[in-house]
């Protein structure tokens, strides 16, 4: 299994390099003899901070390949410059030379021209807007806003384009052209909004597999196409474009959606009978604020509420009469909303519960105890909402229920 060469990009100096082509040119490897893929995670603002980037000297495949992000924290939210992140050059926005490249999560500043040779490369979670950039000729397209760029910017497309929303507003644009133009793939859940009269938003794709996109003219492929309004945009005279969650759009999943899952963590525990005893722990890692209440008896001798990274908690711990006991743990990572409850006896030694990234999650304990060693753990990699529900009866775990919405 390839493993990850993580290289850091903050233009504060806190990284492994200030600039995205310097650490490009200096990390140049053979992904595919090292069995391994790079992650540039990029921190502060890189617009125009030097020229293009060249991946010709990187060996690549479909799993040993190259991926261009931000930090979590300055992820695109579908505002164009709200991140701490953003990206843009005034030459090629990227040179791929058709190796294996995802840029993911990226706020682009559209002042940059095309993509160079991207037959390989795979853009989602992005927002690009304002200039001349164009998305000619990439692998696919996935949960992306672009607006105010030049007219037949998603065109030739050799893969899928998937949940991507393209708005017009400027009225320079000849209402000849197009927004979503020669897709070889199936374009599905996509919304094209062109303010000049007469133009007309999609063309022809090749992928009869079409559905259930948008439009404010008739031009939006499948039987389920769907009539797209300024009102159905969260705030469009400010452009922001993600749907609204009030838009039947929103509902059907048209469109694309940049929001972030949760602000940070938001986690409840609550116990109801005796103390936090010895060494109970709870660690939160990543963008949270704390609020914690013990309202009867004391937290245990060293029970521990940590927090790192130096980011704020948004925390609530209530224990109103028994005990959490030693080595009690509630480890939580970026992105959880979580509810946790114990109501009249204790979690005993050695329980566990482990959350990680893009999850909600529910753990709850009515009468007796969680036993030793019980656990409940999700893997990273489950990102969409996903309910667990464990029911007990006296010390024996009766039912549990796991539904992976995916």
């Amino acid at each position: 299994m390839a493993t990850e060469i993580l290289v850091r990009v903050y233009t504060d100096g806190t990284g492994d390099y200030t600039s995205l082509r310097a650490s490009v040119i200096a990390e140049a490897t053979n992904l595919v003899t090292a069995d391994s893929y790079i992650v540039f995670e990029l921190k502060g603002d890189l617009r125009n901070t030097d020229a293009f980037v060249d991946f010709n000297s990187y060996t690549t495949d479909a799993t040993r390949n190259v991926i261009i992000r931000p930090i979590d924290a300055d992820r695109a939210d579908g505002i164009t410059g709200n991140t701490g992140t953003i990206y843009g050059v005034s030459t090629f926005a990227i040179v791929s030379r058709n190796k294996f490249i995802t840029i993911d999560g990226l706020d682009f500043d559209g002042w940059s021209s095309d993509f160079f040779e991207p037959a390989n490369t795979k853009i989602t979670n992005s927002l690009l807007s304002n200039g001349g950039v164009r998305i000619l000729n990439v692998a696919s397209l996935d949960n992306t806003i672009i607006y105010d760029v030049p007219n037949q910017t998603i065109n030739s497309i050799a893969g899928d384009v998937t949940r991507v929303t393209i708005v017009n507003k400027l009225s320079f644009y000849p209402a000849s052209d197009f927004l979503f133009r020669s897709i070889a793939g199936a374009v599905t859940f996509c919304v094209a909004y062109n303010e000049k009269s007469g133009s007309l938003n999609y063309s022809i794709s090749t992928n009869g597999a079409n559905d259930f996109n948008a439009s404010n003219d008739t031009s939006a492929p499948g039987t389920n196409s769907q009539t797209v309004a300024t009102s159905d945009f969260t705030d469009y005279a400010n452009n922001n474009f993600n749907i609204d969650p009030a838009s039947p759009l929103f509902a059907l999943g048209v469109g694309a959606d940049l929001v972030p899952a949760s602000g940070g963590i938001s986690l409840t525990v609550t116990e109801v009978l005796n103390s936090f005893a010895d060494t109970s722990n709870i660690n939160i890692d990543y963008n949270v604020s704390t609020t914690i209440t013990e309202t009867l008896n004391s937290f245990g001798d060293s029970s521990v509420i940590s927090v790192t990274s130096g980011q704020a908690v948004d925390l609530t711990v209530t224990e109103t009469l028994g005990a959490f006991t030693d080595a009690s743990n509630v480890n939580v990572s970026v992105n959880v909303d979580v509810l946790i409850t114990e109501v009249l006896n204790s979690f005993l030694d050695g329980a566990n519960v482990t959350i990680a990234k893009d999850i909600t999650l529910q753990v709850t304990e009515t009468f007796s105890a969680f036993t030793d060693n019980s656990s409940v753990r999700l893997p990273a990699n489950w990102t969409d909402k996903i309910k667990v529900t464990t029911t007990y009866t006296t010390q024996t775990p009766t039912s549990t229920t796991w539904i992976d919405k995916g």
